[in-house]
């Protein structure tokens, strides 16, 4: 039997975790990019042992082995320390405790985050070696694996510590609860003044993230030791007995395992893949999420499909609420311009405009707008009274074109102020 979708969906767990790191990232949220890391390295690893060890049990990379067993033993710690950092934080922000944190708080909080995200599991890495009874195993299909000597130290060096971190998450998220029960009218105002980032759908998301993760990652942890214990445990005679044949490496080929324990072996391997599909979940269908998905594809759309958008500035019609925004950006000066401006065409061009819109009314059987002058300046001195609205509309249409306006006369000019939304 062969699992081709092991990688797939190891593969497909590290991928979708990192979506959401940009925010995370911004907003300093060590305990969050906590989970990310972990997350993310642990299913890389998931899937490249999956892909090296699909079909045999040859220890072909005994370096990467002693590399990626100790990394999942401290990702096993990780995980709970880092969703209990995340409920201690929400826990705090909500209390009354303090109503403002400033920098110096937020500068301890992260330190206090990054020694429990990062140095502790390293610190549960190197206990590790207490109950390791031998390098490293390789099953099929999953890859190696680290090795404990099932005994009562090892229960209380691995099994023990994670299950207590999520107890502590779990309080802690109830705590944050509570608090958000009791001022759930005037929350979104408490986390403002807190100056904490936070809103309170960011808030909710947070808890609903860190308590399915937890309970999620202590059923299978749970699953485990019952699953070692159910043997027996071995006595933890001395250091040499335990540690003897230290460098041996066992390998389990697929046909020399009882199907029961394949199955058990498949269920327990899901758990880091899935939980990084929670954390998707909680994050990747966010406010941020929307944003961060608009500026990555308006830089695919630049930078690499290299398509620029099209022209925003169109014609729209001069009325209702697109007349306002059209006229908004005019300003006085360029009013002023528009109704008083002293540039002039020339004879020439002034001489058959005039000439031809006199024709047209004359075709239409309306007199014509202006009488003819007898001097030779290029504007007529006599204006007949047309209808402000046309006058108006004429105005514009000057304004858009090549030639610059024509005085308007003083009786009209408030006319034209009042129209472009402006005092007379």
């Amino acid at each position: 039997m062969q699992y081709p979708q092991l990688p797939v969906a190891a593969f497909l767990a590290a991928a979708l975790v990192l979506i959401p790191t940009p925010w995370h990232w911004r907003a300093r949220n060590v305990a969050t990019c906590g989970i990310i890391f972990w997350l993310f390295v642990v299913n890389f690893i998931y899937g490249v042992n999956s892909i090296l060890w699909a079909s045999d049990v040859i220890d072909r990379a005994p370096i990467w082995c002693d590399i990626c067993t100790k990394i999942v033993v401290g990702a096993s710690f990780a995980l709970p320390i880092c969703t209990m950092c995340v409920c201690k934080h929400l826990e705090m922000v909500s209390s009354n405790r303090k109503v403002k944190f400033d920098h110096n708080d937020k500068r301890r909080r992260m330190i206090f985050e990054s020694v429990m995200c990062f140095v502790v599991p390293l610190v549960f890495m190197a206990l590790h070696y207490i109950v390791q009874g031998h390098r490293y195993d390789i099953f099929q299909y999953i890859g190696c694996q680290a090795t404990v000597y099932i005994s009562v130290p090892a229960i209380l060096l691995i099994w023990v510590p994670p299950l207590f971190f999520s107890v502590l998450t779990l309080i802690f998220a109830s705590l944050a609860l509570h608090h958000f029960i009791r001022r759930r009218i005037t929350f979104a105002a408490h986390l403002q003044n807190s100056n904490s980032a936070l809103t309170p759908n960011r808030y909710l998301r947070l808890i609903a993230m860190a308590i399915t993760e937890i309970i999620w990652g202590t059923s299978f942890t749970t699953l485990n030791l019952w699953n070692n214990v159910l043997g027996g445990l071995r006595p933890y005679t001395n250091w040499a007995d335990v540690h003897s044949g230290f460098s041996r490496v066992a390998l389990f080929p697929a046909i020399l395992l009882p199907p029961r324990f394949i199955s058990m072996m498949m269920l327990l391997w899901t758990t880091m893949p899935v939980s990084a599909f929670i954390f998707f979940v909680f994050f990747g269908f966010g406010e941020e999420a929307k944003k961060e998905y608009t500026k990555l594809w308006a830089w695919i759309r630049g930078n690499i499909l290299r398509r620029k958008d099209s022209e925003k500035a169109k014609m729209i019609p001069l009325s209702g609420s697109n007349h306002q925004k059209f006229l908004k950006p005019l300003r006085l000066s360029t009013l002023g311009s528009l109704a008083f401006s002293t540039t002039r065409p020339t004879a020439s061009t002034t001489s058959s405009t005039f000439a031809s819109a006199a024709n047209s009314d004359l075709e239409k059987g309306t007199p014509p707008a202006y009488t003819a002058s007898s001097t030779n300046s290029p504007f007529p001195r006599t204006p007949i009274k047309r209808d402000p609205d046309s006058f108006s509309i004429s105005t514009l249409s000057y304004y858009g074109g090549a030639i610059d306006s024509a005085p308007v006369p003083e009786h009209e000019s408030s006319r034209v102020m009042v129209r472009v939304g402006l005092p007379a």
